[in-house]
């Protein structure tokens, strides 16, 4: 009898820790349900009046490709992607291997975005205000890989 009197303690204090934790749990999932965290990479996909300009460089080489690319851009996604400009790379240095993102305006956002919608991670920052772009799509010999073009 006297271990069932010591034992008393530590059963409450295990089902305090308990209730606490159940209310823990309960407030997390309250919060979680009020406030309806949204995935970054849906907000952007969400919000179609972002308009991205764009320019699609040639720097691979093969012939029209960069306006093949930028038909395609009109077809799939007219209305969240302007194409502003369509041309071969400066100079026509048909040196790029692999197809890269060049961001013009510091806005992470509209970056991401292209991002997203080519499946392009390479990417580099080349600001320049003057520029009429916010970003530059290089299209390197990899091209196929992210676009299906005629």
């Amino acid at each position: 009898m006297h271990r069932t009197i010591n034992n008393l303690p530590k059963l409450r204090n295990i089902l305090l820790v308990l209730l606490l934790a159940i209310m823990v749990i309960s407030l997390v999932i309250y919060l979680n349900k009020i406030f309806k965290p949204v995935a970054y990479e849906e907000m952007l996909l969400e919000n179609e009046d972002v308009s991205v300009k764009i320019a699609i460089l040639n720097g691979c080489g093969f012939p029209n490709i960069a306006s093949e690319v930028k038909e395609y851009f009109l077809e799939n996604h007219n209305g969240s992607i302007d194409v502003v400009g369509c041309r071969n790379i400066e100079s026509c240095k048909f040196i790029y291997k692999k197809s890269l993102i060049v961001l013009k305006h510091d806005e992470i956002e509209k970056l991401e975005k292209v991002m997203k919608l080519t499946n392009i991670h390479r990417r580099i920052y080349a600001l320049d205000d003057n520029c009429i772009e916010d970003i530059q799509i290089i299209l390197g010999k990899d091209y196929t890989e992210y676009f299906s073009t005629k």
